[in-house]
């Protein structure tokens, strides 16, 4: 979904977005295939069986996300004003 989004905001800019489109199509791309099953182990190993360490990278994935959307938020922002 997030692809399509952004290739055809690129198209109705006349390709503008080309670098952009790249870097996040090879963003995604490295996200989904190595960092994302990674850094779930990686959470799992660090909070093993203790729900309070659980809750805690749960809020802290929380607020990462909210952090992401503040910043596309952003990026839509200077996009549209340019």
């Amino acid at each position: 979904m997030f692809r399509s989004l952004v290739r055809q905001l690129n198209q109705e800019m006349s390709g503008e977005l080309d670098q952009l489109v790249w870097y996040l199509e090879r963003h995604i791309e490295v996200d989904g295939d190595d960092h994302g099953p990674l850094s779930r182990e990686m959470v799992a190993d660090l909070c093993g069986d203790t729900p309070a360490l659980w809750e805690e990278a749960s809020q802290a994935a929380e607020e990462a996300l909210r952090a992401r959307l503040r910043l596309w938020d952003g990026v839509l922002k200077q996009i549209e004003e340019s």
